[in-house]
């Protein structure tokens, strides 16, 4: 699936961008969200557009009272406004 949403720029080369995250934090797909974007990342600039707040190294979708987050310690990552 995500060979499919990956692309190539001539500068970043190869990368997936993704948008409306909130479905991956639905709890009936029993997604581990973490591991997921852990893996494709090492191969791949991964790119997410989202809502949210990181505060020590976790992102909580939309805010910290909805308890949706990602433990972003084990990636590098860059925050975008």
């Amino acid at each position: 699936m995500i060979g499919e949403c990956t692309h190539t720029h001539p500068h970043y080369g190869r990368y997936v961008a993704l948008s409306n995250i909130a479905i991956l934090f639905e709890p009936a797909l029993s997604l581990n969200l973490e591991t997921i974007i852990e893996q494709i990342s090492k191969d791949i600039l991964l790119i997410i557009q989202a809502e949210g707040v990181v505060e020590n190294s976790c992102f909580y979708f939309l805010s910290r009272q909805y308890n949706l987050s990602i433990d972003l310690n084990n990636l590098d990552y860059t925050i975008i406004d």
